[in-house]
């Protein structure tokens, strides 16, 4: 017999097995809830897919379904499409930071090039 219960899912024997199974029960009906609640919060930010119209409303939470899924608008999404969904815009992001960074050192070199002409120009005029 398991410290939960009966693997073989017979009734708990004594008052006090039955009690702790159901706090066991509760503790985790708790943990999926806010397992689920995570999960439609990171939905909710992601931006849709192509041919969603339901993902990523700005902090509109779906639902859980309580079977390894939230629902966003109409649909079902499994928790895995939502980690793959949020692990594809990371990279996206990343993408997109690189080439900020890329174009930020270009403008910063072009800035002190700048510069540098103008002050070549101002000392010549000085003269």
């Amino acid at each position: 017999m398991s410290k939960y219960g009966n693997s073989s899912n017979q009734p708990t024997e004594t008052a006090e097995g039955r009690k702790a199974c159901a706090k066991h029960n509760q503790v985790e009906q708790q943990y999926r809830k806010r397992l689920n609640a995570q999960f439609e919060r990171l939905l909710a930010v992601l931006p849709p897919e192509d041919g969603d119209a339901t993902a990523g409303r700005g902090g509109e939470a779906g639902t859980a379904t309580g079977r390894g899924g939230v629902h966003d608008g109409e649909r079902r999404v499994s928790k895995a499409v939502v980690l793959d969904r949020a692990w594809r815009r990371i990279k996206e992001l990343e993408g997109e930071w690189i080439s900020l960074e890329r174009q930020r050192s270009e403008l910063v070199g072009n800035a002190d090039g700048l510069k540098e002409e103008l002050e070549r120009a101002f000392n010549a005029r000085g003269r």
